[in-house]
């Protein structure tokens, strides 16, 4: 067996590494998961939804980052509760 003996630990463990990482790669990778799935998924909602799920519980993040006003409507999300925001820095 692994190191991580159960769940919980394992959880721990991933938490803990996260918060390592840098916020904007973090908010980078939550946008780049809503990207990707919103392209495999037909069911946008979900997909926001598991995108936000995704941010919050595995990322560490408070909530799914804010998109730049072009991408949600490129990607075709309009009023699906993502936060408007200006684009991303660091690019």
């Amino acid at each position: 067996m692994g190191p991580f003996s159960n769940v919980k630990e394992l959880s721990t463990a991933v938490a803990k590494a996260m918060g390592n990482v840098d916020a904007r790669i973090r908010e980078k990778a939550a946008a780049a998961h809503l990207g990707y799935y919103n392209g495999v998924v037909k069911d946008k909602a979900r997909v926001v939804a598991l995108s936000a799920e995704y941010a919050v519980r595995t990322l560490g993040l408070a909530k799914f980052p804010a998109l730049p006003a072009r991408t949600i409507n490129m990607m075709g999300l309009q009023n699906r509760g993502l936060e408007v925001g200006p684009p991303a820095s660091g690019r």
